[in-house]
C-alpha cells in the first residue's frame, strides 16, 4: 500500500521540477528579449530575435512563440510554448516589460 504512495510522490516531484525548470526558461527568455528591444536604437524585433535564440539555447521550450512590442515608453515580450512533463506536454507563457532606455540631455 506504500509503494503507490511513494510513486505517486514521486512522479509529482518530477512534474514540479519540470514545471519550474520550464518557467524559469520561458521567464528568461521574456527578460532577455525585453531588455535586448528596449536598448537605446533597438527596435522590437532585436527583442524577439534575443528571445528566440535564448530558447534555441536552453533547448526546454518546444514550437516556441515569441511577440515582440515596443512602444515610446516600454518594450514587451511574450514567450509561449510548451513543454514535456509527467503528464504529457503542457503549455508555459511569460512575460517581460522594460522601460525604453532613453539620452536625456
Amino acid at each position: 500500500m506504500l509503494f503507490p504512495v511513494l510513486i505517486l510522490a514521486v512522479l509529482a516531484m518530477m512534474q514540479l521540477a519540470l514545471s519550474a525548470h520550464a518557467n524559469a526558461v520561458a521567464q528568461r527568455a521574456a527578460d532577455r528579449g525585453a531588455e535586448a528591444a528596449a536598448a537605446f536604437g533597438a527596435s522590437a524585433d532585436d527583442g524577439k530575435i534575443a528571445a528566440q535564440d535564448f530558447l534555441v539555447l536552453a533547448g526546454q521550450i518546444d514550437d516556441p512563440q515569441v511577440e515582440a512590442v515596443r512602444t515610446p515608453a516600454t518594450a514587451s515580450v511574450i514567450v509561449r510554448g510548451s513543454y514535456p512533463s509527467v503528464f504529457g506536454r503542457l503549455q508555459v507563457a511569460a512575460a517581460a516589460h522594460v522601460p525604453i532606455e532613453r539620452v536625456v540631455p
